[in-house]
């Protein structure tokens, strides 16, 4: 990892209130794991997210082959280019979600394949793997992977943009991203 995106290792509660700074990724997912609501927040180049997390909009080809990035690349850049290309002109100041609980990303595949192709960074929200108990429990209709990281309120507005044909996914900008 280079050393501008080692620097800037953070750690936040959702309210953007700072935690902790610095250099160790390790010491990051320490003291989030200490605080209920906190994110990690870490500045890194398309490449680098490709290295660290898969892509979470496939488990697996078919033929039960991982999906790999190449493969989300491939499948972006064949059925979603024009999309793509206004991405990597407009939309990479904004933040990516990422989780260490399973490894993926879950928002920002476009953003991720547009920094890589171009060489830009991005902000990436990082959920640490030990999620926090949720003050509340969402309601039941909720993706229970949202359990752990929002409460009822945000679990509630997700289901709701979902139902009106908005994305069912836990977006960056959910977090206070």
């Amino acid at each position: 990892m280079s050393a501008r995106a080692a620097r800037n290792w953070r750690v936040v509660s959702r309210d953007g209130t700072p935690l902790w700074a610095g250099e160790d990724p390790r010491r990051a997912a320490a003291v989030a794991a200490g605080h209920v609501d906190a994110l990690i927040r870490v500045e890194m180049t398309g490449e680098e997210v490709m290295a660290r997390w898969r892509p979470g909009s496939h488990d697996q080809h078919p033929d039960g082959r991982p999906w790999t990035w190449a493969d989300e690349s491939a499948d972006l850049t064949g059925r979603d280019a024009v999309r793509l290309a206004w991405v990597a002109a407009h939309y990479l100041d904004r933040p990516i979600l990422v989780s260490e609980f399973d490894g993926r990303v879950w928002d920002g595949h476009h953003r991720v394949v547009a920094a890589a192709r171009t060489g830009a960074w991005l902000t990436v929200v990082v959920l640490p793997a030990a999620g926090p108990a949720p003050a509340e429990t969402p309601p039941a209709e909720a993706p229970s992977f949202m359990r752990p990281w929002c409460d009822r309120t945000t679990a509630a507005a997700v289901w709701a943009r979902a139902a009106a044909g908005g994305s069912p996914d836990l977006l960056a900008s959910d977090l206070g991203g």
